[in-house]
């Protein structure tokens, strides 16, 4: 079971928000294992990491852009070693794109001759500062907040790409939570809210005080529902709200049945997820292979039995149940490969759920 949390963030919250399942299993150390590596969030630290480094002045000097390059390739490297990342950093999607734009960036904050984009450094410049509510049941640290001595503007970066009509809600939620909390923490209210991309763009959110103050009474009540249902020891998996949009980065899709009742092969479109009973399992190593009777996930629907060759977990027993989760697949419909990003969530021998709703006796 996970543990009851002590106060909610503006990312924690946007979790809650779109699936109290994958919070549990957030919250619960036992599954701390199956947190896959993400390039994406590495990425991002490696951008939050040069710009902040730019806003702070590490970056001044006569090379700008190559202090930025050295600082990002080194974050990068710490994050690879962290996650064991089965990729090398330059075959991730976007990857030179966010590396050259993000040292771009940085070199024109630093440069005082080419620093006049659209967010200068000032000396009112707050930079990852941690914030509170009065209570202490809401905490974050937005990227910026901006203050020419006229006007406060909130500033969260983001590396991805949007639409200045299509700012995703939890986007703009998270950066609504960065504004009260900035008005809790020193009773000034930010006059603007914006999200800041890697060219500089910046794109408006509203940071007004009716907006704002819904929006960190929704955060509170996630927090206190979340608390009393683990007090209550209800069962997450059942409260699992599975989508495609809240599915397809979740490293806990073999553990929740909900999503392998409701996924299907269009939702496989990067890796798949494959559940099924272990019909062998042989081999070592690069060499070792799983041959599995799929009855859920996101193969395609007329596959029946699928061949896993590569690294993935303990060796499994014939009859297992066992759900093989973010596998690649090959050419062949029935060919797959795992690496150190997949993970093989074992169900043992009655599979639950998903046994139930799929197995001999459905």
């Amino acid at each position: 079971m996970p543990a009851s949390i002590e106060f909610i963030s503006p990312s924690r919250f946007a979790v809650l928000s779109a699936c109290r399942c994958r919070a549990a299993f957030d919250l619960d150390p036992h599954f701390a294992e199956m947190r896959r590596f993400s390039p994406a969030a590495a990425m991002g630290i490696a951008a939050h990491a040069v710009l902040e480094a730019a806003y702070r002045g590490e970056l001044d000097g006569p090379e700008p852009k190559n202090a930025a390059l050295a600082l990002w390739d080194r974050v990068v490297a710490e994050q690879v070693t962290l996650g064991s990342a089965a990729v090398t950093p330059e075959r991730w999607r976007d990857y030179q794109l966010k590396r050259i734009g993000s040292a771009m960036r940085a070199a024109r904050i630093a440069d005082p001759v080419v620093g006049t984009g659209s967010s200068p450094r000032t000396s009112g410049t707050a930079v990852e500062r941690w914030l509170s509510s009065i209570d202490g049941s809401i905490r974050g640290r937005p990227d910026r907040v901006e203050s020419d001595g006229v006007s406060i503007t909130v500033v969260d970066l983001k590396t991805s790409s949007i639409e200045p009509d299509e700012i995703p809600l939890a986007y703009q939620r998270q950066l609504q939570l960065y504004a009260w909390l900035w008005h809790e923490d020193t009773a000034e209210w930010p006059d603007r809210g914006e999200i800041e991309l890697l060219d500089g763009t910046r794109l408006s959110v509203d940071v007004s005080q009716a907006v704002c103050g819904e929006v960190a009474r929704a955060a509170i009540e996630a927090l206190v529902r979340f608390n009393e249902l683990v007090e209550a020891q209800a069962d997450f998996l059942a409260l699992a709200t599975p989508g495609l949009d809240q599915c397809r980065f979740c490293p806990y899709r073999g553990g929740c049945y909900r999503f392998l009742e409701t996924a299907d092969e269009s939702w496989g479109a990067f890796r798949s997820t494959l559940a099924g009973r272990v019909l062998r399992d042989d081999g070592d190593g690069a060499l070792r292979r799983i041959e599995l009777e799929v009855v859920a996930g996101t193969a395609p629907a007329d596959v029946r039995t699928v061949s896993i060759r590569g690294t993935l977990g303990d060796r499994v027993a014939a009859g297992m149940w066992v759900v093989a989760d973010n596998v690649r697949s090959e050419v062949a419909l029935h060919d797959y490969w795992a690496d150190l990003d997949s993970r093989l969530w074992s169900w043992g021998v009655d599979f639950e759920g998903v046994q139930k709703l799929y197995g001999p006796d459905a």
